[in-house]
């Protein structure tokens, strides 16, 4: 089991890193991609 680091493995971590080194534009179309997967996903689980 991967070691946490507030609550997150360092994979994570390191895809989060990725996205914050994105230029801004391409930064906010992933996450938006990213809200929306999410929404649906919580959508889905009711």
């Amino acid at each position: 089991m991967p070691i946490l680091i507030n609550g997150l493995n360092p994979a994570m971590l390191k895809r989060f890193q990725d996205i914050a080194t994105l230029p801004e534009k391409e930064k906010e179309c992933l996450l938006t991609t990213v809200d929306h997967f999410i929404k649906a996903s919580k959508i889905s689980l009711m």
